[in-house]
């Protein structure tokens, strides 16, 4: 820092007065007057305080105050003429003034008064002498000092002037340093980064691979010679963000080590902020911060940037209001967004595009994707065994780039093996496997899990039955054979891979007259291609386009500026393998055709918001009514020809092309005619009708012998079947003649009764018309065994009901501790402790908290792994017991038995796991330490010995040592004894009626006034503690208790607390206390040698030998004392405290 050397001059003023006072300050320096009775003592004052002032002055400044030549003292003479109508003042008054002057510049001259304290500037030093007195004359006017002699006279005070140049080091902070101090931030201010976003320098992230190109372009932007915000520009999932996290990652080779990275969202920068103005303070202190602290900061999607802050009175959002400092450069932004968006914010604000300079992210090369999964594969595999086989990484690739063309390569690949990976690390632990562990048939059964599609679309090795996709859609679309057919063609072209590119899987228009099976047939499409997945209804989406008939209402479907989502575009990205269903798609706005050239054309949509919903793995369906209000073909009773069905044909299909747009029109892959109903097709519709009525509830879990007549058949026929409503007329017949009446009769039985329900047709005998000579008759009644008893729908064990009650129970109870806060923490701790193995892996180092974390991370797995098991055996349990009960034949019941020894075993095994999981909430859940403290030996007995048997029941090792208390003389142990911590009983005198003990611990010894040691207490090693506790311990003040093995802790640890014992000739209590440490680092409590010094103060339970029976007030249960044997009954009270604090875990 260099040092100047300042010139202050000083102007002293010594006024008149028995003590004088001196009255000084610093020329240039308003900031500084002293007043002092000693002159030295004020002249160090001011040269003081001017020091202290320098520190504050800018450089730009200090030049103002400093002058170049040095000022001159003289005096100025004034007269004053007396004040008009004073009747003291008669005469003129001379006046005198000090004053300093000093050359301004070549020409100019200065002249400062002191006592006036006015500066008097001429451009001509020539000129000053006559300024001097005309501005002396106003400042005495202005001051109202010539209206009385009074006033002169303090003006005249002053009796000697000094002027003095003090010459005083001075440190110039250079003008960089300066601006650096400036802009630091300040330790005591409330930082606004660190409250919406988060620190991403010096985290450890993955490597982006083969990305090195556009990292060094991204860097080379953000440190070039006019840095830039970028916006990183790429389809989802290409890899924006892990590209400018391997720039972080890189930061010190690519030049960016000086930066701080910080990462947040629009969503969080205005999270919280409520009130008028608060989001745009926020921004602004975000972006002081940002300039002072050299941050590059991560915004995430510039689309959302935009909108949030935006409401109906305040059209700017965070991005607009941030523009200006992003164009100017004052901070770094790095944002995202998709080619779709750019466009979206390029209309919306086209200054806010040119502030950040983009770059442009593209998918990797065809040629270098497997490279890059087989690294990715490999990162963080330590094995000598290869993970991932070369063919399971093709086959990720393979079908990935066909089926997921809805996320850009790398992300949904990489996540996919991510996730692979970790489902399968089991196998990598069975010492028996050889090879690659992932092979390509695991990557294929992944791939169709997740997506739903069938294995024999995925897996060229598995053949495709066209028979029996035949037979299958026949019997569940009836009586249309050519459009079947035309399904099963579809089939197979999918199946050779013959289907077109960035197109739908396929595109059909059902036509034909209603009623016929065109819904039906795009249910049992969807139900064909993905009813793996378990949830058919997701995976078809099913619009009404009914409910679009104006342009608005198609707007729905892509979004706008009342919607976030559109209805179409929201489904199809979050269930991109689907079915979709335009249902009677001619009753909406013909607009809707734009919007179907879009899909059909390029398999995608773009919403409002400009995501891109991708259709290529959807099968689109449209159906149409169109002619059928013309149609009128088909006579009651009989057959249709074959003419008839290309007349009704061809019918439908002119309506179609007369309606529907020729661009439309081509695009469809398959127009599927449906034709009309006939007599034949409508009764094998019956029948499918009366098989899925036999499926509902009502009669599927209600035993009920359900039997309908040939003549019920005809009869439904007859009055419910008319060829232009095809089959929904005979569905609604049935609904009315056949299940409403069926349901009023079996609302007179209880649901446990076995019902007998027969359907006929009856004559009415005398008729109103000749249509309505027949009728259905409904005949239900309740089943009886031989001796007239009415049976039960649960057979003959009436407790078979109970115990499926109790196997729902316990499925309830499993599914509660699945969503209780134990569970989620469990979750939560095994998601960090997996991300800290990931970190590991890197790391050729096997530490001791490594080792410790993976030992953790197992055991949390095991148990979530055997809950799984557990709860899918209870439910497939639940669902066998439920179809057994209510099954028509009661020869199919299970067995009393068998579900009993299920429940039995469901039971302790989800005790079990609830055991398990307690301990898993413990640190040391295998040993527990305890000490008991007792007056009388009674009660301590009693209680050690049972303590002990408990144990050793559970299979545990119980390490046991007496207290024990003596006084000793002083002069009976050697000097040098006396320090020792071990003493050896030889060297002890023997105390009486004991045993020679090995060896002896002391524990606490403490020296009397009078020479005597005492208490000295000494804890024993119990060799044997059956031995020692049955036998005689008088004189014990207490026991330690070391017991180890599996659950002891969680068994022993509520004992801590007072045990009361009632004996027949008098009371006893023993207090326990839990959680303590080894007995080396041990310290018995203070007093325990003195009688009732130690009590726990809090009850835990009561032992009453004179009644039998121990009360256990913390569950409120009692248990008895058979035979005296305490260690029987404490064992089920303490079994029972256990489960109490384990059951408590299910919310």
């Amino acid at each position: 820092m260099p040092q100047i050397n300042v010139k202050i001059h000083v102007i002293t003023q010594i006024f008149e007065g028995g003590n004088k006072s001196c009255l000084s300050e610093a020329l240039f320096f308003p900031e500084v007057t002293c007043l002092d009775d000693d002159f030295d003592d004020v002249q160090n004052l001011v040269t003081e305080n001017v020091l202290s002032l320098l520190t504050t002055v800018p450089n730009s400044e200090l030049s103002h105050r400093l002058l170049a030549v040095p000022p001159e003292f003289f005096r100025v003479q004034l007269d004053v003429e007396p004040a008009e109508r004073s009747r003291s003042w008669k005469e003129s008054v001379t006046l005198e003034l000090p004053a300093i002057k000093w050359q301004q510049s070549s020409d100019a001259a200065v002249v400062y008064i002191p006592s006036l304290g006015i500066e008097i500037l001429a451009n001509k030093a020539e000129d000053l002498p006559r300024f001097i007195e005309d501005q002396i004359r106003l400042a005495l006017f202005r001051t109202k000092t010539t209206r009385s002699l009074k006033s002169l006279t303090l003006q005249a005070r002053c009796r000697e002037v000094k002027l003095n140049s003090v010459n005083v080091e001075h440190f110039v902070i250079p003008p960089k340093q300066q601006a650096q101090d400036e802009l630091k931030p300040d330790p005591n201010e409330d930082k606004v980064l660190t409250k919406v976003a988060d620190l991403i320098s010096g985290l450890s992230m993955n490597q982006a691979i083969e990305r090195d190109e556009v990292v060094s372009q991204l860097a080379d932007t953000l440190t070039g010679r006019i840095a830039r915000s970028v916006l990183l520009v790429g389809s989802s999932g290409v890899g924006k963000t892990a590209v400018f996290k391997e720039a972080v990652r890189r930061s010190t080779d690519l030049g960016l080590g000086l930066w701080k990275f910080w990462g947040t969202s629009g969503s969080r920068l205005v999270s919280g902020m409520t009130g008028f103005g608060m989001w745009q303070e926020r921004c602004e202190n975000l972006r002081k911060e940002m300039v002072k602290e050299n941050v590059i900061l991560h915004v995430g999607s510039l689309m959302e940037l935009m909108e949030v802050g935006r409401s109906e009175c305040q059209t700017q959002g965070i991005a607009s209001f941030l523009r200006p400092a992003i164009a100017r450069g004052e901070i770094l932004l790095v944002a995202e967004c998709t080619p779709e968006q750019l466009s979206l914010i390029e209309r919306q604000d086209v200054a806010l595009l040119r502030a950040f300079l983009q770059l442009r992210i593209d998918e990797p090369p065809q040629s270098s994707r497997i490279s890059i999964l087989t690294k990715i594969a490999r990162v963080g595999w330590t094995s000598t065994t290869e993970l991932f086989s070369a063919e399971a990484i093709a086959e990720i690739e393979r079908l990935h780039r066909r089926f997921a063309t809805y996320s850009a390569f790398p992300a949904r690949p990489v996540r996919f093996l991510q996730n692979l990976r970790r489902d399968v690390a089991a196998k990598t632990l069975q010492p028996e496997h050889s090879g690659p562990v992932i092979s390509e048939g695991d990557v294929t059964r992944a791939f169709s899990r997740e997506t739903g599609l069938p294995l024999w679309l995925l897996d060229d090795r598995i053949p495709l039955d066209l028979a029996k996709a035949d037979t299958w859609i026949s019997s569940r679309v009836i009586g249309q054979p050519e459009a079947v057919s035309l399904i099963v063609n579809l089939l197979a072209t999918l199946k050779a891979k013959l289907n077109r590119d960035h197109k739908p899987l396929a595109s059909f228009l059902f036509i034909g007259p209603t009623g016929v099976g065109k819904t039906e047939m795009a249910k049992t499409l969807a139900e064909y291609l993905f009813g793996s997945s378990g949830n058919n209804d997701s995976r078809l989406i099913r619009i009404d386009m009914s409910e679009y008939a104006d342009a608005f209402a198609v707007q729905r479907l892509i979004g706008g500026t009342t919607e976030a989502e559109g209805v179409l575009t929201a489904r199809v990205r979050e269930q991109p393998f689907a079915v979709v269903l335009l249902d009677e798609f001619e009753k909406a706005h013909h607009s809707l055709f734009d919007l179907l050239l879009q899909i059909l054309g390029e398999g995608r949509l773009t919403d409002a918001a400009g995501r891109v919903a991708d259709f290529r793995n959807c099968v689109v369906i449209m159906t149409s009514n169109l002619g059928a209000a013309t149609f009128a073909k088909g006579s009651v009773g009989f057959g249709l020809s074959d003419s008839d069905v290309r007349q009704s044909r061809d019918h439908f299909e002119k309506s179609v092309r007369e309606f529907v747009r020729p661009e439309l029109f081509n695009r469809i892959d398959r127009i599927v005619p449906f034709s009309p109903l006939d007599r034949s097709t409508a009764r094998r519709v019956v029948e499918r009708q009366l098989d899925l009525i036999r499926q509902r509830d009502g009669l599927k879990y209600r035993r009920v012998n359900f039997k309908v007549s040939e003549a019920v058949i005809d009869y439904l026929l007859e009055h419910g079947f008319e060829a232009r409503y095809g089959a929904r007329s005979l569905k609604r017949v049935m609904e009315k003649e056949l299940l409403a009446p069926l349901a009023q009769k079996f609302n007179r039985y209880a649901t446990d009764t076995v019902l007998s329900a027969e359907c006929g047709v009856e004559d009415r005998g005398e008729t109103v018309s000749p249509a309505e000579t027949a009728y259905l008759k409904h005949i239900v009644r309740a089943q009886a065994d031989s001796s007239g008893r009415v049976l039960s729908s649960i057979g003959a064990d009436a407790g078979q009901l109970e115990m499926v009650t109790q196997l729902q129970s316990l499925r309830s109870r499993l599914q509660r501790l699945k969503a209780s806060s134990v569970m989620l923490n469990l979750e939560n701790r095994l998601f960090q402790l997996e991300r800290t193995e990931r970190r590991w892996n890197n790391s050729a180092r096997q530490s001791t908290s490594m080792l410790l974390a993976r030992h953790e991370l197992n055991q949390r797995r095991d148990w979530l792994m055997k809950y799984d098991q557990f709860l899918a055996e209870i439910v497939g349990h639940e669902d066998a017991a439920l179809m057994a009960l209510y099954a028509e034949d009661a020869q199919q019941l299970m067995s009393s038995a068998d579900m009993r020894k299920l429940i039995l075993k469901g039971k302790e095994q989800f005790s079990e796991r609830l055991l398990d999981l307690l301990d898993l909430q413990t640190e040391k859940p295998d040993e527990i330490r305890l000490l008991l403290v007792a007056d009388d030996s009674s009660a301590l007995q009693q209680l050690a010995f049972a303590y002990w048997s408990i144990a050793n029941e559970m299979d545990a090792v119980t390490n046991a040592w007496a207290f024990l208390s003596t006084g000793i003389k002083r002069e009976s142990l050697p000097e040098d004894l006396w320090n020792l911590e071990t003493l050896k009983w030889d060297q002890l005198p023997q105390i009486p009626g004991r045993e020679q003990p090995e060896t002896w611990q002391l524990v606490v010894k403490q020296a009397a006034p009078d020479g005597t040691l005492k208490p000295i207490l000494l804890s024993q090693r119990v060799a044997d503690p059956k031995t020692f506790f049955n036998g005689d311990i008088e004189g014990v003040l207490g026991c330690f208790l070391e017991i180890l093995g599996p659950r002891t802790y969680q068994r022993f640890v509520r004992e801590e607390g007072l045990h009361r014992f009632r004996f027949t000739e008098n009371n006893q209590e023993c207090s326990v206390f839990t959680d303590l440490v080894a007995l080396d680092r041990y310290l018995p409590p203070q007093g325990i040698d003195r009688r009732g010094s130690v009590t726990h103060p809090t009850k835990c339970r009561d032992y009453d030998y004179a009644r039998m029976r121990i009360a256990d007030p913390a569950i409120d249960e009692t248990a008895t004392l058979s035979d005296g044997n305490l260690s029987r009954s404490l064992s089920s009270l303490l079994l029972r405290r256990h489960m109490i604090a384990a059951e408590a875990m299910i919310e």
